[in-house]
């Protein structure tokens, strides 16, 4: 059900499943955050099978067709944010972010907590749906937030995401700052702030995308 919804560009909602496939043709005119309050879910996406749970939401382009399957527990918050929103916010048409988030990365923490009180705040839930342009300028906060912490890609550099999770960014300055020192990917890992697994796979979604 939605809990917050307008016509300037963006909506936020949960969702209950019990186990399931839900096969979306086409994802029209928006992009689409993916995830899981509890409970966890696969999403098919371009033969790629894109993992969602607590930890690690899935961000899907306009236009994309996808299967997501869901755990008998899963429940899912769903922000949509339309393609217009952000080509207008970017003046880029067809920008796309990296599919994976990874929500445990502190980098993700601001746009996390806004989307928090929005679905927790009563007064400012009240305030988005009865005020056009507090509508408008949450919309445009959270794809702000969205551009300084997700990579992406546009037409113009297709391929190359612009941003660097910020796990990577911490990772790369430790190592360069410890360059003449023999040090493991735990104590990397550990500067980063995030499990050695989480930074090795933010690794290779950069390394996938250069």
């Amino acid at each position: 059900s939605d809990v917050c919804s307008s016509d300037l560009g963006f909506s936020l909602g949960s969702i209950a499943f019990g186990s399931m496939n839900v096969d979306v043709p086409d994802l029209h005119d928006c992009h689409l955050l993916i995830a899981c309050s509890r409970g966890h879910a696969m999403v098919r996406y371009q033969g790629q099978d894109l993992p969602c749970h607590v930890q690690q939401a899935v961000l899907l382009p306009p236009n994309a067709s996808f299967v997501v399957k869901t755990s008998e527990d899963c429940e899912q918050r769903v922000l949509r944010l339309d393609r217009q929103l952000v080509s207008a916010h970017t003046g880029h048409s067809g920008l796309q972010f990296a599919p994976q988030v990874q929500l445990d990365d502190p980098v993700h923490q601001p746009c996390l907590r806004h989307l928090g009180h929005l679905l927790t705040d009563t007064s400012l839930l009240e305030l988005v749906q009865q005020h056009a342009m507090v509508a408008r300028d949450y919309a445009q906060l959270l794809v702000s937030l969205l551009l300084a912490s997700q990579p992406y890609d546009t037409p113009r550099q297709p391929g190359r995401w612009r941003v660097r999770p910020g796990c990577v960014r911490k990772a790369d300055d430790y190592i360069v700052a410890h360059a003449r020192e023999a040090v493991a990917l735990a104590d990397i890992a550990e500067a980063a702030g995030v499990p050695a697994r989480t930074l090795l796979d933010n690794f290779q979604i950069g390394r996938a995308h250069v």
